[in-house]
Protein backbone atom coordinates (compact mmCIF):
# COMPACT_ATOMS: atom_id res chain seq x y z
CA UNK A 1 0.00 0.00 0.00
CA UNK A 2 1.23 3.52 -1.12
CA UNK A 3 2.98 5.51 1.89
CA UNK A 4 0.69 8.58 1.67
CA UNK A 5 3.13 10.74 3.84
CA UNK A 6 4.69 10.88 0.50
CA UNK A 7 1.81 13.27 -0.75
CA UNK A 8 2.61 16.71 -1.16
CA UNK A 9 0.57 19.12 -2.44
CA UNK A 10 0.64 20.13 -6.18
CA UNK A 11 1.73 16.33 -7.23
CA UNK A 12 -0.11 15.46 -9.94
CA UNK A 13 -2.63 12.38 -10.20
CA UNK A 14 -2.21 10.45 -12.88
CA UNK A 15 -4.51 6.73 -14.52
CA UNK A 16 -2.96 3.35 -14.51
CA UNK A 17 -2.35 4.55 -18.52
CA UNK A 18 -0.29 7.51 -17.70
CA UNK A 19 -3.45 10.40 -17.98
CA UNK A 20 -3.74 13.47 -16.26
CA UNK A 21 -6.79 12.72 -13.69
CA UNK A 22 -5.92 15.79 -11.57
CA UNK A 23 -3.63 17.74 -9.64
CA UNK A 24 -3.25 17.83 -5.17
CA UNK A 25 -4.49 19.90 -3.16
CA UNK A 26 -4.05 18.32 0.16
CA UNK A 27 -4.40 14.88 1.63
CA UNK A 28 -7.37 14.83 3.56
CA UNK A 29 -7.60 11.98 6.18
CA UNK A 30 -6.99 9.09 3.68
CA UNK A 31 -8.48 10.65 0.84
CA UNK A 32 -6.74 13.05 -1.64
CA UNK A 33 -8.40 16.25 -2.64
CA UNK A 34 -8.29 16.84 -5.63
CA UNK A 35 -7.92 21.07 -6.85
CA UNK A 36 -11.10 22.85 -8.39
CA UNK A 37 -9.60 23.31 -11.66
CA UNK A 38 -9.53 19.38 -12.17
CA UNK A 39 -13.86 19.61 -11.45
CA UNK A 40 -14.72 20.28 -14.62
CA UNK A 41 -18.19 22.68 -14.62
CA UNK A 42 -17.99 21.31 -10.85
CA UNK A 43 -15.52 23.77 -10.09
CA UNK A 44 -17.41 25.29 -7.26
CA UNK A 45 -15.96 22.55 -5.06
CA UNK A 46 -13.07 19.74 -4.91
CA UNK A 47 -13.28 16.22 -6.06
CA UNK A 48 -11.43 13.44 -4.36
CA UNK A 49 -9.58 10.17 -4.87
CA UNK A 50 -9.81 7.30 -2.53
CA UNK A 51 -6.58 5.88 -1.20
CA UNK A 52 -7.70 2.32 -2.67
CA UNK A 53 -7.35 3.35 -6.02
CA UNK A 54 -3.56 4.61 -5.33
CA UNK A 55 -1.35 2.43 -6.99
CA UNK A 56 2.26 4.25 -6.73
CA UNK A 57 3.46 7.19 -5.63
CA UNK A 58 6.11 7.75 -8.48
CA UNK A 59 8.43 10.81 -7.54
CA UNK A 60 5.96 13.94 -8.02
CA UNK A 61 3.28 12.07 -9.49
CA UNK A 62 0.33 9.57 -8.16
CA UNK A 63 -0.51 6.98 -10.15
CA UNK A 64 -4.07 5.34 -9.59
CA UNK A 65 -4.56 1.39 -10.07
CA UNK A 66 -7.47 2.50 -12.40
CA UNK A 67 -6.60 3.97 -16.32
CA UNK A 68 -7.66 7.72 -16.79
CA UNK A 69 -10.95 7.39 -17.73
CA UNK A 70 -12.62 5.12 -15.14
CA UNK A 71 -10.80 7.00 -12.40
CA UNK A 72 -12.95 10.33 -13.28
CA UNK A 73 -15.90 8.22 -12.90
CA UNK A 74 -14.87 6.56 -9.69
CA UNK A 75 -13.75 10.41 -8.29
CA UNK A 76 -16.08 11.06 -4.78
CA UNK A 77 -17.75 13.88 -3.65
CA UNK A 78 -16.80 15.30 -0.39
CA UNK A 79 -19.55 13.07 1.44
CA UNK A 80 -17.49 10.40 -0.16
CA UNK A 81 -20.11 9.10 -2.61
CA UNK A 82 -18.28 8.29 -6.06
CA UNK A 83 -19.25 10.41 -9.39
CA UNK A 84 -20.59 7.25 -11.20
CA UNK A 85 -22.62 6.54 -8.39
CA UNK A 86 -24.44 9.97 -8.77
CA UNK A 87 -25.64 8.99 -11.75
CA UNK A 88 -23.36 11.90 -13.91
CA UNK A 89 -22.73 10.20 -17.30
CA UNK A 90 -23.07 13.74 -19.04
CA UNK A 91 -19.55 13.97 -20.08
CA UNK A 92 -19.38 17.41 -20.37
CA UNK A 93 -20.52 18.11 -16.60
CA UNK A 94 -17.98 15.36 -15.13
CA UNK A 95 -15.06 17.29 -17.10
CA UNK A 96 -13.93 14.93 -19.79
CA UNK A 97 -12.89 15.79 -22.94
CA UNK A 98 -14.99 14.44 -26.25
CA UNK A 99 -11.84 11.97 -27.18
CA UNK A 100 -11.71 10.78 -23.27
CA UNK A 101 -15.56 10.02 -23.73
CA UNK A 102 -15.35 7.89 -26.69
CA UNK A 103 -12.58 5.47 -24.97
CA UNK A 104 -14.43 5.18 -22.08
CA UNK A 105 -17.67 4.39 -24.27
CA UNK A 106 -15.83 2.39 -26.52
CA UNK A 107 -14.59 0.56 -23.51
CA UNK A 108 -18.07 -0.32 -22.32
CA UNK A 109 -19.21 -1.53 -25.21
CA UNK A 110 -16.59 -3.46 -25.62
CA UNK A 111 -16.89 -4.91 -21.84
CA UNK A 112 -20.43 -5.53 -22.75
CA UNK A 113 -19.83 -7.26 -26.17
CA UNK A 114 -16.84 -9.76 -24.24
CA UNK A 115 -19.75 -10.37 -21.39
CA UNK A 116 -22.35 -11.46 -24.07
CA UNK A 117 -19.73 -13.77 -25.81
CA UNK A 118 -19.25 -15.57 -22.55
CA UNK A 119 -22.68 -15.88 -21.88
CA UNK A 120 -23.40 -17.42 -25.50
CA UNK A 121 -20.40 -19.69 -24.87
CA UNK A 122 -22.10 -20.61 -21.33
CA UNK A 123 -24.80 -21.58 -23.17
CA UNK A 124 -23.89 -23.25 -25.79
CA UNK A 125 -21.46 -25.42 -23.19
CA UNK A 126 -24.67 -25.78 -21.51
CA UNK A 127 -26.66 -27.56 -24.24
CA UNK A 128 -23.76 -29.54 -25.26
CA UNK A 129 -23.67 -30.80 -21.31
CA UNK A 130 -27.77 -31.50 -21.40
CA UNK A 131 -27.00 -33.67 -24.68
CA UNK A 132 -24.16 -35.43 -23.56
CA UNK A 133 -24.37 -35.08 -19.63
CA UNK A 134 -27.42 -36.71 -18.82
CA UNK A 135 -27.51 -39.00 -15.71
CA UNK A 136 -29.85 -41.34 -14.16
CA UNK A 137 -31.82 -38.62 -12.55
CA UNK A 138 -31.48 -36.09 -15.60
CA UNK A 139 -32.63 -35.49 -19.14
CA UNK A 140 -32.71 -32.97 -21.71
CA UNK A 141 -36.02 -31.11 -21.85
CA UNK A 142 -35.07 -31.56 -26.02
CA UNK A 143 -35.87 -35.42 -25.61
CA UNK A 144 -38.50 -35.66 -23.71
CA UNK A 145 -40.21 -33.43 -25.56
CA UNK A 146 -42.10 -35.55 -28.84
CA UNK A 147 -41.33 -38.89 -26.75
CA UNK A 148 -44.66 -40.89 -26.86
CA UNK A 149 -46.76 -41.76 -24.18
CA UNK A 150 -48.10 -45.18 -24.25
CA UNK A 151 -51.34 -47.02 -22.70
CA UNK A 152 -52.38 -50.17 -21.01
CA UNK A 153 -52.10 -51.60 -23.75
CA UNK A 154 -49.23 -50.61 -25.36
CA UNK A 155 -51.40 -48.13 -27.91
CA UNK A 156 -49.59 -44.45 -28.04
CA UNK A 157 -52.11 -41.87 -26.89
CA UNK A 158 -50.22 -38.78 -28.06
CA UNK A 159 -47.15 -37.06 -27.66
CA UNK A 160 -45.43 -34.83 -24.90
CA UNK A 161 -45.74 -31.14 -26.21
CA UNK A 162 -43.83 -29.82 -23.42
CA UNK A 163 -43.59 -29.22 -19.71
CA UNK A 164 -45.47 -26.86 -16.80
CA UNK A 165 -42.81 -25.72 -14.37
CA UNK A 166 -43.51 -24.55 -10.92
CA UNK A 167 -42.35 -20.72 -10.83
CA UNK A 168 -41.75 -21.05 -6.98
CA UNK A 169 -39.78 -24.49 -6.72
CA UNK A 170 -38.31 -24.94 -10.12
CA UNK A 171 -40.03 -28.22 -10.53
CA UNK A 172 -41.92 -29.67 -13.29
CA UNK A 173 -45.73 -29.81 -12.42
CA UNK A 174 -46.86 -31.29 -15.32
CA UNK A 175 -46.53 -32.57 -18.60
CA UNK A 176 -48.66 -31.79 -21.32
CA UNK A 177 -49.57 -34.19 -23.98
CA UNK A 178 -50.73 -33.60 -27.69
CA UNK A 179 -53.18 -36.46 -28.64
CA UNK A 180 -52.95 -37.07 -32.59
CA UNK A 181 -56.35 -36.52 -33.73
CA UNK A 182 -58.28 -39.24 -33.34
CA UNK A 183 -61.92 -40.17 -31.42
CA UNK A 184 -62.74 -36.87 -32.16
CA UNK A 185 -60.12 -35.24 -30.00
CA UNK A 186 -58.37 -33.55 -32.60
CA UNK A 187 -55.46 -31.16 -30.94
CA UNK A 188 -56.77 -31.01 -27.92
CA UNK A 189 -53.90 -30.75 -25.29
CA UNK A 190 -53.66 -32.96 -21.80
CA UNK A 191 -51.98 -32.09 -18.63
CA UNK A 192 -50.23 -35.03 -17.05
CA UNK A 193 -49.24 -34.53 -13.66
CA UNK A 194 -45.30 -35.53 -13.92
CA UNK A 195 -45.48 -38.16 -10.91
CA UNK A 196 -47.60 -40.54 -12.85
CA UNK A 197 -45.51 -40.64 -15.63
CA UNK A 198 -42.81 -43.77 -15.74
CA UNK A 199 -40.63 -44.34 -18.09
CA UNK A 200 -40.62 -47.14 -20.06
CA UNK A 201 -36.95 -48.42 -21.71
CA UNK A 202 -38.67 -51.34 -24.10
CA UNK A 203 -41.24 -49.12 -25.36
CA UNK A 204 -39.03 -45.92 -25.35
CA UNK A 205 -41.80 -43.46 -23.94
CA UNK A 206 -43.70 -42.66 -20.96
CA UNK A 207 -46.30 -45.39 -19.69
CA UNK A 208 -49.65 -44.49 -18.64
CA UNK A 209 -51.91 -46.76 -16.88
CA UNK A 210 -55.11 -45.55 -18.92
CA UNK A 211 -56.37 -47.17 -22.29
CA UNK A 212 -57.22 -45.08 -25.66
CA UNK A 213 -60.52 -44.90 -24.58
CA UNK A 214 -60.73 -43.64 -21.28
CA UNK A 215 -58.65 -40.56 -22.51
CA UNK A 216 -61.61 -39.91 -24.46
CA UNK A 217 -62.77 -38.37 -20.50
CA UNK A 218 -59.67 -37.36 -19.29
CA UNK A 219 -59.34 -33.35 -18.44
CA UNK A 220 -58.12 -31.41 -21.90
CA UNK A 221 -57.73 -28.08 -22.96
CA UNK A 222 -57.20 -26.24 -25.74
CA UNK A 223 -54.05 -23.85 -26.95
CA UNK A 224 -56.16 -21.43 -26.70
CA UNK A 225 -58.23 -21.88 -23.76
CA UNK A 226 -55.43 -23.10 -21.05
CA UNK A 227 -56.92 -23.84 -17.65
CA UNK A 228 -55.98 -22.14 -14.20
CA UNK A 229 -53.82 -24.87 -12.62
CA UNK A 230 -55.27 -24.07 -8.95
CA UNK A 231 -55.51 -26.72 -6.44
CA UNK A 232 -58.73 -28.03 -7.51
CA UNK A 233 -58.04 -28.74 -11.09
CA UNK A 234 -54.56 -30.42 -9.57
CA UNK A 235 -56.98 -32.64 -7.50
CA UNK A 236 -59.32 -33.13 -10.31
CA UNK A 237 -56.20 -34.36 -12.50
CA UNK A 238 -55.18 -36.96 -9.77
CA UNK A 239 -58.32 -38.39 -9.09
CA UNK A 240 -59.00 -39.18 -13.02
CA UNK A 241 -55.71 -40.86 -13.55
CA UNK A 242 -55.69 -42.51 -9.67
CA UNK A 243 -58.62 -42.67 -9.01
CA UNK A 244 -58.97 -43.76 -4.68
Amino acid sequence: MADLSQIREHMEVIGADGVHVGTVDKLDGDRIKLTKKDSGSHSDHHHYISRGLIATIEGDKIRLSANGNAAVLLEEEEGGEAIADKGLWNWNKIGVGAAAAVGVAAAAAGAAKLVQQRKGRQQDDFQARLETDESVRLISSTKVEGTPVVGTNGETLGHIQGFMVDKYTGRVAYAVMKFGGTMGLGASLFPLPWPILEYDVEKDGYALDITKEQMADAPRFEANDEPEFSPEYRRTLIAFYRPA
